[in-house]
């Protein structure tokens, strides 16, 4: 078994040429370009040499500028959560994400901004209650985010049960707006035994 390839690389699509970019030699779990293309964020994790994938390895949110390709670390690792769903304010001047607890029945997960000028500026936008869900669809707007809720608290006399301390529990998702300093929050939609696919705003 051969060597399991590390880093961040180019692709022509037409040509199906690979080129290793000029990113630092780390194991890329998620990227995502800035809007204006000049930035790339992504998630790493901090120890991960040897490849060991039994065993969990604190993640940590890596900014590289790929003009220069400096690069920062902005969001430090946390034994005790990962980072997902990296998304781009439309101005590029903030990420958002959410940390997740590895154990999801036993902790909260929360969605958090950055400013990627300062990277110490981290905030709380939203917590969940612990064994719920969040997943963080996009930014709206520089000031308000889109993100689903999946609810697992909740008991209906039909649907899909997931179990959670001996109990039975059915799953409910919902579709919501925040403001991204927490103050003002809409519910979108809600559905039972499914969640969204959101794929823009049009």
């Amino acid at each position: 078994r051969g060597e399991i390839p590390r880093g961040i690389y180019e692709v022509d699509v037409e040509k199906n040429i690979f080129k290793k970019t000029h990113v630092p030699d780390v194991w890329v779990i998620e990227a995502v370009l800035s809007p204006d293309g000049s930035k790339l964020a992504y998630t790493t994790a901090s120890d991960m040499l040897p490849l060991d994938l039994d065993s969990r390895h604190p993640q940590m949110i890596v900014i590289t500028d790929l003009t220069n390709f400096h690069t920062e670390k902005v969001v430090l690792p946390d034994k005790n959560a990962d980072y997902r769903n990296l998304k781009w304010s439309p101005d590029g001047e903030y990420i958002g994400y959410v940390k997740v607890a590895p154990n999801r029945l036993n902790g909260s997960n929360s969605i958090m901004i950055v400013d990627v000028n300062s990277y110490k500026e981290q905030k709380t936008v939203v917590e969940s209650k612990e064994g719920d869900f969040l997943t963080l669809d996009l930014w709206i707007s520089n000031s308000k985010l889109v993100y689903q809720e999946e609810i697992a608290n909740t008991v209906y006399q039909k649907g899909t049960i997931i179990y959670r301390d001996g109990k039975n529990y059915t799953n409910r998702s919902d579709l919501k707006s925040i403001s991204i300093d927490g103050c003002s929050q809409t519910i979108i939609d809600t559905v039972i035994e499914s969640n969204f696919n959101v794929i823009g705003v049009f």
